[in-house]
């Protein structure tokens, strides 16, 4: 009986050891916002599915320059025609029948013209994947700095809810005493534990939210983690350099690249109306008898299409292209003025943040200070209970407003960034 309380009593103690070792262990995990960044660009499908989508865009240009090369084939083939007593087909036309087994050739020549828009097109659409692909990392990315402040705005409350439990629980042993010889009444005793009570609901929801931002994050960025406790760095954000001309910022990128799309097409209808020359060779046997194998030989030949009438598609393609030249014309304009607005706006935006920052700031070294005097008089019983607690709502609503407001000032920055690329 005694060796089974002791081999209990060990794998107790082993039980918490372990879990001493897993919690201090998951607290000294720390992650930087570059960590997220780099994850979510690594594991992101989309990403990948742009990068083989390149790969391909140059396999088809490879296409281009292979069909251009001299085409090859072999042909064999035995076609019999009898005519005899008054039936079968005229040997005039039939010959009794056609005998081969050849080898032929052929190649487009003189069209180097009508193959430089082809290339042409193939690379720009591997610019317009490109820039999309671009596009879509910096939304990624943008999206993953929002979640990260959001997931720090969070810890950063979930510390100042423990300050608060901690700054309780030490009066909580000063005020005790004090109720316990009277000098202190029971009913402001309850209040504080009311209190008290409060702020422990509001640190288990701030624990809850905490939680779900951040498994929110790691989802974003294809992270299996299911961790809950992370040690966060501060989200090290600076305000680029701000440069206000949207026509050499990356999203009028995708204008320019559709401007030479639409020239590209126009060149592409053009090829249509343009001669085509190819020759053409064959070896081999040709024959109308079975006997084919006597009659070796090999023949040449050039070939010459000239289009001449098509209806007047050259016409109505060029219609077409000239409302997607304006179609396109309208965006840039829109988008240029929406980009302006949205500089101006942000940065208003930021001051404005900026100096509210100063002001929380300002009052909070008042607050901080009327809390040191209060505890001191708190503990000699020469002030209220519900007025230290007012105060001290007063401290906490402040220290989140400052959270909250930095975290607004780099969702500002963020999207300053975001505009500016």
């Amino acid at each position: 009986m005694f060796r089974y309380q002791k081999s209990g009593f060990l794998l107790a103690i082993l039980v918490s050891l372990f879990s001493i070792i897993a919690k201090a262990q998951s607290d000294s995990t720390s992650r930087n916002l570059d960590f997220y960044l780099n994850s979510a660009t690594q594991n992101s499908p989309l990403l990948k599915d742009y990068a083989n989508q390149i790969l391909a865009n140059r396999l088809d240009s490879l296409t281009i320059r292979a069909q251009n090369r001299p085409r090859v084939t072999g042909n064999v083939s035995a076609l019999y025609e009898p005519n005899y007593g008054g039936f079968g087909y005229d040997e005039l036309i039939t010959n009794g029948g056609n005998y081969a087994a050849q080898i032929a050739a052929t190649q487009n020549i003189l069209n180097s013209k009508i193959l430089r828009p082809q290339y042409q097109s193939m690379n720009i659409q591997g610019q317009t994947i490109t820039n999309t692909s671009k596009l879509s990392e910096h939304d990624l990315k943008h999206n993953v700095i929002s979640q990260y402040i959001t997931v720090w705005s969070d810890k950063s409350q979930l510390s100042n809810a423990f300050s608060v439990r901690k700054l309780l629980d030490e009066e909580e042993n000063v005020l005790k005493p004090l109720v316990e010889h009277g000098i202190m009444k029971q009913s402001s005793y309850l209040a504080f534990h009311l209190e008290r009570q409060s702020d422990e609901l509001t640190l288990k929801q701030l624990r809850i939210q905490y939680a779900i931002d951040l498994m929110t994050l790691n989802i974003l960025c294809g992270i299996n983690d299911t961790a809950t406790t992370i040690k966060l760095e501060p989200p090290s954000l600076k305000k680029d350099d701000i440069q206000y001309n949207y026509f050499k910022s990356n999203y009028f990128q995708q204008y320019h690249i559709d401007s030479l799309r639409i020239l590209n097409q126009k060149e592409l209808t053009d090829i249509r109306y343009r001669p085509h020359f190819a020759w053409s060779a064959d070896a081999g046997f040709l024959s109308a008898t079975p006997l084919f194998y006597l009659h070796p030989g090999f023949s040449l030949g050039v070939g010459l299409v000239v289009p001449i009438f098509d209806g007047r598609q050259r016409q109505i393609d060029y219609q077409r292209l000239g409302i997607q030249e304006r179609t396109r014309l309208d965006y840039v304009s829109y988008n240029h003025n929406q980009y302006d607005l949205q500089f101006t706006m942000l940065n208003n935006q930021l001051t404005e943040a900026d100096e509210l920052t100063r002001n929380i700031k300002t009052q909070l070294d008042l607050s901080n200070e009327l809390i040191s005097i209060n505890k001191t008089e708190l503990n000699r019983g020469d002030i209220s209970i519900t007025d230290f607690i007012v105060n001290l709502r007063t401290e906490i609503d402040l220290r989140n407003s400052l959270n909250q407001n930095q975290a607004k000032e780099w969702q500002i920055i963020n999207d300053l960034n975001y505009w500016n690329w």
